[in-house]
């Protein structure tokens, strides 16, 4: 299938650029729409076994070069769209672009099942609608409001420690982490941290150099070298030493005698001369007889 060639846009006028993009626009979205409905299809005949690959993301990552969790989310989103008539309508009709049906699906995937059908079908209408004047960031922001109406009891309540979590990544010469830490717990982190995280002046008396992020890693360090007994107590936080990135200057003083600076020349060894304060030492004198 042929794709036909687009003008430069250097080559168009004002109103020929505008009236171009706009169609370029909905012919993207379209080809998206369409995108996802075969995607579907590809998945249910079961096409990527058949062709040696192990799933449908890996087939299309090989065959399309793009990055397999991408297409995972998009093969999902396009198993779900049958299953949402009016948003299937709207997308092939342009009404709505696939980044809004994109949200409409995701905020109605959320609802709590004893939500009745005709509920979930008044809501999918109703976010169809707002979709015509909103962005899809704000369209996700009404949809969780929509989210609220639909659950009037609200969602059930949880322990929220059961959520907590931490994932280590290793990378070129450290390691990146995170997580999520709940009530209490948090407290006690900050706590923690902004006590040993606090600037400190430099042993010469200037301000402490190191930036926000750098004092919080250098309290953690601090919190583990404890935790592991390396030191003996937290309550003296490392001090800012002169760093390679951060180097400390004193300030310039009056009473304080400058240094010569001596420029240190390699010479060839054929115009080396010694330094006519450096002389040999006298060998001692041979006893008389």
């Amino acid at each position: 299938m042929e794709i036909e060639q687009l003008p430069a846009s250097c080559r168009l006028s004002d109103s020929d650029l505008l009236s171009t993009l706009d169609t370029v626009d909905a012919a993207v979205n379209a080809l998206q729409a369409w995108s996802w409905q075969a995607t579907a299809d590809l998945e249910r005949r079961g096409l990527a076994k058949e062709l040696g690959a192990k799933d449908t993301t890996e087939l299309l990552s090989l065959h399309h070069r793009r990055n397999p969790g991408e297409l995972r989310r998009d093969l999902k989103l396009a198993l779900l769209l049958p299953h949402y008539e009016a948003v299937t309508t709207a997308l092939d009709t342009a009404v709505v672009s696939p980044a809004h049906a994109k949200e409409i699906i995701t905020t109605l995937e959320k609802a709590p099942p004893t939500v009745p059908s005709e509920d979930l079908r008044f809501a999918e209408d109703q976010l169809i609608d707002t979709a015509r004047i909103l962005t899809p960031l704000e369209l996700r922001a009404f949809g969780r409001e929509v989210l609220t109406r639909l659950d009037t009891d609200g969602p059930e309540p949880t322990d929220p420690y059961q959520d907590e979590t931490l994932w280590l990544k290793p990378v070129h010469g450290g390691i990146k982490f995170g997580g999520y830490l709940a009530a209490e717990n948090a407290e006690l982190l900050k706590t923690a941290l902004y006590d040993l995280a606090k600037p400190h002046k430099t042993i010469d008396g200037d301000p402490d150099p190191r930036p926000h992020g750098k004092r919080h890693a250098d309290a953690l360090v601090t919190i583990l070298e404890v935790a592991t007994g390396a030191t003996a107590t937290p309550r003296h936080p490392r001090r800012p030493t002169p760093h390679r990135h951060h180097r400390l200057r004193r300030p310039p003083s009056r009473h304080r005698p400058r240094r010569r600076r001596v420029c240190l020349q390699r010479q060839p060894h054929s115009r080396r001369r010694p330094d006519p304060g450096l002389r040999r030492p006298r060998p001692p004198p041979r006893p008389r007889h």
